[in-house]
């Protein structure tokens, strides 16, 4: 006599075949860490690969703010044309106003548990780091203004880097905070196999 395990019938519209293996209590805590793990990981490169972002633009801003002819850097690539080359009116100041959104930027992209962003938030009460709607209506300024007054696109363009660069970043962060919520469903729908 031969002994043979009796299998249950399971219709394929159920669509039960795709649910994969049940894993019990332990399992299911070892692989939501571990998908923690992956992305404190994975958030924490891109991160550094921004915060390296907007030194690189920072650096730019410096160089631009310390030019004595005001010329776009973009100038060299982009020739002005029969558009004016003159800079844009008080152009350090709205240079400044960018390192400004830089530093913003860069404590953004700190960890809130950061030492810096830390003392920062509690010298200035916390509204440093600024909030992101404010943060696009400073950089959005020097664009418009260099559009409305017909400056060349070598400036435009130059001027457009800040809000590109707090764009890229905030849609980083929302992807970053989108991961984090995602894992924290998972946790919610963690169920209990005993036997499993």
């Amino acid at each position: 006599m031969s002994l043979r395990k009796r299998n249950t019938f399971k219709s394929s519209e159920t669509g039960d075949e795709d649910q994969g293996p049940i894993l019990d209590e332990q399992e299911q805590e070892q692989l939501i860490n571990l998908l923690k793990k992956d992305s404190a990981a994975k958030n924490a490169r891109y991160a550094g690969l921004l915060q390296g972002l907007v030194g690189i633009s920072a650096i730019l801003h410096l160089m631009y703010l310390s030019s004595s002819t005001g010329e776009s850097p973009f100038a060299a690539v982009l020739p002005p044309g029969s558009t004016s080359s003159r800079p844009l009116p008080v152009a350090p100041f709205f240079s400044s106003v960018a390192l400004f959104i830089h530093v913003n930027l860069f404590l953004r992209l700190l960890p809130s548990a950061h030492f810096i962003r830390r003392s920062v938030s509690s010298t200035f009460a916390g509204h440093v780091p600024l909030r992101y709607t404010f943060i696009f209506a400073m950089a959005a300024v020097a664009p418009v203004l260099s559009l409305a007054l017909w400056q060349s696109w070598a400036d435009v363009l130059w001027w457009c880097t800040t809000v590109c660069l707090v764009y890229w970043i905030y849609t980083a962060q929302s992807w970053f905070e989108q991961e984090a919520e995602e894992i924290k469903q998972l946790e919610k729908l963690q169920y209990d196999a005993k036997g499993a």
